[in-house]
C-alpha cells in the first residue's frame, strides 16, 4: 500500500514554511519585513480573505534567487532545532507501523523540498513529494510547477506512480488536500477543520478523524465505510 503523509500539523505541530522563513530572516538571508508581511497574509488566509495560492506564491518567493548553500544550512538548523522537537508521537508511530508492514510511505507537503527532504531523513522515510525549485548555479531559480498543494500534489503523486495501483492511504489536516483525499482509498484526518470533516462525510469517503498532540493521541473517531485498519 502507498501511504501519503502530509507534514505541517499532521506529522509535526508547526508550519515548516513559516519556520524556515523566520530562520532565513534571523540568518540575514531575507528581510524581516518580508517575513512579517507573510505572517499577515497567513492570518488573512485563515480568515478566508486570501487565496491559498497567493499565500504560497509569496512564501515560495522567499527562496527564489537565494544562495543555495545558505538556504540549505538554515533549513538543516530549522529541521533539527524547530521541526523535529515538534514531531507528533502518534504520527511517528503510524509511520513506523506502516513501514513494518511493508507499505510505501511518502511525505507529501506543500513546503519546499529543501526542508521536507531533511524531515524525511529524520523519520526514516525515503520518498518525498514537495515543492521544488530550478537551480541556476549557486542560487535557487524559479519555483517549479506543479507545486505540491491541491491538484498539484495529486499531479506529482501521479507522476511518481503513486496512484497507479490501489488508492493510497492519505494522512492530512488540510482542506487544501481535498483533491488528494478524493483520490485516496482511506483518509486519516488529523485535527481537521469541521467543514473538512463534514464534506468527507457528505461524500461518504472512507476516513477516520484523529486528534493528535505532541504528548500523544487524545481521541480517535472512525467513520464508515470502514478501512481494514491504519
Amino acid at each position: 500500500m502507498v501511504v501519503l503523509f502530509d507534514v505541517d500539523r499532521t506529522l509535526v505541530g508547526v508550519n515548516c514554511t513559516a519556520a524556515l522563513a523566520r530562520a532565513l530572516a534571523s540568518d540575514g538571508v531575507v528581510p524581516w519585513r518580508t517575513v512579517a508581511a507573510l505572517a499577515v497574509e497567513q492570518w488573512l488566509y485563515r480568515l478566508r480573505l486570501l487565496p491559498f495560492a497567493t499565500l504560497m506564491a509569496h512564501a515560495y518567493a522567499l527562496i527564489e534567487e537565494r544562495d543555495i548553500a545558505r538556504v540549505e544550512a538554515t533549513a538543516e538548523r530549522v529541521v533539527r532545532h524547530v521541526v523535529m522537537p515538534a514531531l507528533l508521537p502518534e504520527a511517528v508511530a503510524r509511520i513506523a507501523r506502516h513501514r513494518s508492514r511493508g507499505d510505501r510511505v511518502v511525505l507529501a507537503s506543500a513546503a519546499p523540498a529543501v526542508v521536507i527532504e531533511r524531515v524525511a531523513r529524520h523519520v526514516g522515510v525515503d520518498e518525498v513529494i514537495a515543492t521544488e525549485y530550478e537551480r541556476t548555479g549557486p542560487r535557487f531559480g524559479a519555483v517549479r510547477t506543479p507545486q505540491a498543494y491541491g491538484a498539484g500534489k495529486v499531479a506529482l503523486a501521479r507522476q511518481a506512480g503513486l496512484l497507479d495501483g490501489e488508492p493510497p492511504h492519505v494522512y492530512t489536516d488540510h482542506a487544501e488536500d481535498w483533491p488528494l483525499i478524493q483520490a485516496s482509498g482511506f483518509a486519516t484526518l488529523v485535527n481537521p477543520a469541521r467543514h473538512l470533516v463534514r464534506e468527507v462525510r457528505r461524500q461518504h469517503l472512507a476516513h477516520e478523524v484523529v486528534r493528535w498532540e505532541r504528548g500523544g493521541v487524545t481521541a480517535t473517531a472512525t467513520s464508515e465505510p470502514a478501512s481494514p485498519g491504519p
